[in-house]
């Protein structure tokens, strides 16, 4: 009953199948003929253009003694020139207008048949609304061709497969059945396809083989996995022959598609094959055999698609049984797979990495290689560190330290190979120098390992200036930046226990840091000296290890004392005793700044100076809440700390008038800012130390009143000491902030110092504050009378800002 049922079956697949490929036939020839047509039209249309530049060229000139050439010569009358008639000159005279009547046509002179070559003709021109591309446009031409192809393959196979589970849901066909007609469905859209891979029905024919090829890989698989029909071997011999068949296609007819399909299924097999158990060996040489044939159609081909494809997979499938049979015992496979497919595919990469581009010949891409090279030592490094979490940590660190010995060698030989890929030689170098850095991390500690990436980046910047390479340096920097971050991390670690800063575990890593920072920033220093500054990255090299030289110490004693708490110093007085810490460290960098040219230092000083006035600013009502024996009068930290800063100040706007890379403008208002930073900061502070000061036998009221009664007093004798200084020195803006603060302060007297304060504060604050500004008028005065009086010769020359 089966097989009766099997031929109307199989005339229904028959009918379905050739019912597309009669429309993609149809189709296809429709698109041949029209391109048929177009170029028949070009034809045309350059026939006539060259008939149009013969009639319009000029008649040559017979030789003397010949005929005329309107006379017949012989009986051949089919060689005899037509000779225009004669046209009478054109006067300048006007004429009257002659009625209108018809003109019959001048003859149309033609060109005598003369033997020697044909003149060239001229170029053809375009037609309108012609199409380039060989008669069909190239948009057209891929969704015709390509893009119709591709989906009806794919759309194909879908209503095939649906097909047939309609019909083994209903049983109609036993499992022999159905696996034998997806065989024949198989082998005819192949056999089919192959008689037109090499004619204009090239793209539907990849098209159609691509869909009976997986017929027949599926059918190969349902055969063992779905029906049981057939052991592993003869399934595994199936898929193998189909892979051979669709890879020599592929070859032959030079077929993309082909050949990735083909290594997909090849691929896939060991999925679709498995029995469930770790048969490790036998997957991993059937995977060494495939990735070798693929790799070499690769090359030979130059197909990077079907290299990557083959690397993925390849990776894919290591990585699923790594995850699923690797123990202890199988160490020695996994590792020996691990290394062979490594060094298969570095190796294939190497070999594949196009040359240079020359005069006849064009540069290939090299993104395909490129991952690949890349990508295989990365995986390599990963599989190893899994493989071995269970070994001592030398056994990594040594095949980091062969990886870095190998791609060293290897670059240095592409470097001097002349037909050597530009890019495969420093390729080779970052690998090496990127796994010398892993072999550091690998085998070292976390404090051990800073020193070693300081002590590595320091040399490796040593070599890049010795030998003038550019990579080794910028190695360098990569490395400096990876120490750094990794310092960044100890310095949580360890706590208050043991002596101050000396027990500290981060300190001989913050040591190494800084000092190899330190000495690289020499280096650079050196090199500028000797005329050669540094460009592009490098120019800001010098700046940032400045930076990180004193940054990291007072990171250090930063993190020591906010957790330190066995020292002498009260816990209230930490956080100033830490900005005194870095108004110190800023020292060196506001040095250092008349020199940078990058302007790094003096925006770091800057933003550094920033944060400590605010800090400043805003420390002062947590000095209030702090006992009376905590804050003394004057001789307290938080006064000197800010008296520290009032100097940072005041040397900062010494230096930024002789900044270098600044506009003349931008050194002045530094300069200002700074000066003005520091004045009101000093202000500040003496207001904060009347305002803190402990008053003894006042109450809360009393003291309050003779603060504020404090606080007008020091505002007069600020604002008379600053005019003072402007008149001795002769600086407007100390005069006008004299004199704003004068404002002020008689502002305030008027109205917070009567409103609020006993007579005798009232008293106090109107008689000194008046009196100062007296004797303020009085001074002011006699300058201005001074200076009238002097003689034009010897006056002071003016500085340049700020100057009467």
């Amino acid at each position: 009953m089966e097989g009766l049922l099997v031929l109307p079956i199989l005339g229904m697949v028959l009918a379905l199948l050739g019912l597309p490929l009669l429309v993609l036939g149809l189709l296809a020839a429709t698109l041949i003929l029209r391109g048929r047509v177009r170029r028949l039209e070009e034809r045309l249309t350059q026939l006539e253009a060259a008939a149009g530049a013969a009639a319009r060229a000029p008649a040559p000139t017979p030789p003397a003694g010949a005929p005329p050439v309107g006379a017949p010569t012989g009986a051949d009358w089919s060689e005899a020139a037509v000779s225009p008639p004669d046209v009478p000159a054109v006067t300048a005279a006007p004429s009257a207008p002659a009625p209108f009547a018809p003109v019959p046509p001048a003859p149309v002179p033609l060109a005598p048949v003369l033997p020697g070559p044909a003149p060239a003709s001229p170029a053809p021109a375009e037609p309108v609304g012609a199409e380039t591309g060989g008669g069909v446009g190239a948009l057209e031409g891929r969704l015709g061709g390509t893009w119709l192809s591709r989906v009806g393959a794919a759309v194909l196979v879908l209503g095939i497969a649906l097909f047939l589970r309609y019909a083994f849901e209903r049983d109609w066909v036993g499992p022999a059945g159905r696996v034998g007609l997806g065989v024949l469905i198989g082998l005819g859209f192949v056999l089919s396809a192959a008689r037109h891979l090499e004619g204009p029905y090239r793209v539907p024919a990849q098209g159609a083989a691509a869909v009976g090829l997986a017929t027949l890989y599926l059918s190969a698989y349902a055969a063992y996995g779905v029906y049981g029909l057939v052991q592993a071997g003869p399934a595994f011999a199936a898929l193998l022959l189909v892979t051979v068949a669709t890879m020599r296609l592929a070859l032959r007819h030079q077929a993309l598609a082909l050949a990735l399909l083909a290594g997909a299924g090849a691929l896939l097999t060991p999925v679709l094959l498995d029995t469930g158990t770790d048969r490790g060996e036998l997957l991993f040489a059937y995977l060494a055999v495939v990735d070798g044939g693929l790799l070499a159609v690769a090359h030979r081909r130059d197909w990077g698609s079907l290299r990557l494809l083959a690397f993925g997979g390849t990776a894919v499938l290591y990585g699923a049984w790594l995850e699923a049979w690797f123990r202890p015992g199988r160490l020695a496979v996994g590792l020996e797979a691990a290394t062979g497919f490594y060094l298969l595919f570095a190796l294939a990469a190497y070999r594949g990495a196009p040359p240079p581009a020359t005069e006849d010949r064009r540069a290939r891409p090299f993104n395909a290689v490129a991952l690949v090279f890349l990508a295989a030592p990365t995986l390599y490094f990963l599989a190893a560190r899994r493989l071995l979490a269970a070994e001592p940590r030398s056994t990594l660190a040594l095949i980091c330290l062969c990886l870095a010995l190998g791609y060293a060698l290897a670059g240095q030989w592409a470097v001097r190979r002349p037909r050597a890929n530009p890019h495969l030689g420093a390729l080779c170098l970052a690998l090496a120098l990127a796994f010398l850095t892993l072999a550091f991390a690998v085998r070292f500690t976390r404090h051990t390992l800073v020193i070693a990436w300081s002590v590595e980046a320091l040399a490796l910047l040593w070599a890049g200036h010795r030998l003038q390479r550019r990579g080794l340096r910028a190695g360098a920097a990569l490395i400096f930046l990876l120490a750094w971050l990794r310092w960044y991390t100890l310095l949580s670690d360890g706590g208050p226990a043991g002596a101050f800063l000396v027990a500290n575990p981060a300190l001989p890593a913050t040591v190494a840091a800084m000092v190899s920072a330190g000495l690289a920033a020499l280096v650079y220093r050196g090199r500028e000296r000797a005329g050669a500054p540094g460009t592009g990255w490098e120019a800001v090299a010098q700046p940032i290890l400045v930076l990180f030289t004193v940054g990291s110490a007072a990171t250090l004693l930063s993190v020591e004392l906010a957790r330190f708490r066995t020292l002498v110093i009260p816990p209230p007085y930490v956080p100033t005793v830490i900005g005194v810490v870095w108004m110190i460290a800023a020292l060196p960098w506001l040095a250092l700044a008349r020199s940078d040219r990058t302007r790094i230092l003096i925006g770091a000083v800057t933003a550094l100076l920033l944060v400590l006035g605010a800090t400043t600013v805003g420390d002062a009502p947590r000095w209030a809440r702090l006992l009376p024996e905590l804050r003394p009068p004057v001789l307290n930290v938080r006064f000197l700390a800010a008296l520290l800063l009032v100097v940072l100040c005041w040397l900062y706007a010494r230096v930024a008038p002789v900044l270098s890379g600044l506009r003349e403008r931008t050194r002045t208002r530094l300069g200002a800012l700074g000066s003005l930073a520091a004045g009101l900061l000093l202000l500040w502070n003496l207001s904060a130390e009347v305002w803190l000061a402990p008053i003894e036998g006042l109450g809360v009221d009393e003291a309050a009143k003779a603060r504020s009664a404090g606080l007008s007093v020091l505002w007069a004798l600020y604002a008379f000491v600053t005019m003072g200084l402007g008149l001795r020195y002769r600086r407007r803006a100390l005069r006008l902030g004299a004199v704003a603060l004068f404002a002020v302060t008689v502002a305030k007297v008027l109205t917070v110092d009567l409103a609020g304060l006993d007579p005798i504060y009232r008293i106090v604050s109107l008689v000194v504050v008046g009196g100062l500004l007296l004797l303020a008028s009085f001074l002011y005065v006699r300058a201005r009378r001074h200076r009238a009086d002097e003689p034009s010769g010897t006056a002071v020359a003016s500085p340049p800002t700020g100057v009467d």
